[in-house]
């Protein structure tokens, strides 16, 4: 959280509003276009987003961690796979890649 905190707020801060984002994960089917696209604005993103509307570092940090969901247990073997610490064969790794992708930091 506090790593993200420092990009959100001091890395990107000086990034234009129109600027067109296209985030990996999602929180809700609602962030979906018609195009089957998760895509906005960073300053749709800035006006929308909740953890975005918070300045103070503490503050989002408690905020992040009161959103984080339970993980899927298959997300420790998908970490181990990321860090080349687990080999799988291609079906699994299919499966894995094709399984469950939700944002760690949904809205509940």
């Amino acid at each position: 959280a506090l790593l993200l905190y420092d990009s959100l707020f001091h890395k990107f801060s000086n990034l234009p509003d129109d600027l067109i984002i296209l985030p990996a994960h999602f929180s809700d089917q609602n962030e979906i276009d018609q195009n089957g696209r998760v895509i906005s604005t960073l300053g749709k993103l800035r006006s929308e987003n909740a953890a975005l509307k918070i300045n103070d570092e503490e503050e989002f940090v408690n905020f992040m961690r009161s959103q984080i969901s339970k993980q899927p247990e298959i997300y420790v073997d998908i970490r181990l796979v990321n860090m080349m610490k687990k080999e799988v064969d291609e079906e699994t790794a299919s499966e894995m890649e094709l399984g469950k992708n939700e944002c760690a930091a949904k809205k509940h």
